[in-house]
């Protein structure tokens, strides 16, 4: 298994943390890393990833890394 290293500020992470009602860093590791995966399926796939209401599109997840995995179909 591959060991990953990432600095994050602590009081971001505080802050996650709370609002998600977690203690565990190796949990939000692997919660972020399940996220990313699914999105970047979906925009492989073809899809964008959006946060509705009623049908109605309030916002587009943008990342480059998701634009360059889209970019591989």
């Amino acid at each position: 298994m591959a060991e990953l290293c990432v600095e994050v500020g602590d009081a971001f992470l505080a802050e996650l943390k709370r609002r998600i009602g977690v203690t565990d860093n190796t949990f939000i590791a692997r919660e972020a890393l399940t996220i990313i995966n699914w999105a970047a399926d979906q925009r492989i796939a073809g899809r964008d990833v959006v946060s509705t209401e009623g049908g109605r599109v309030h916002a587009r997840l943008r990342m480059a890394s998701l634009e360059r995995a889209g970019a591989r179909r």
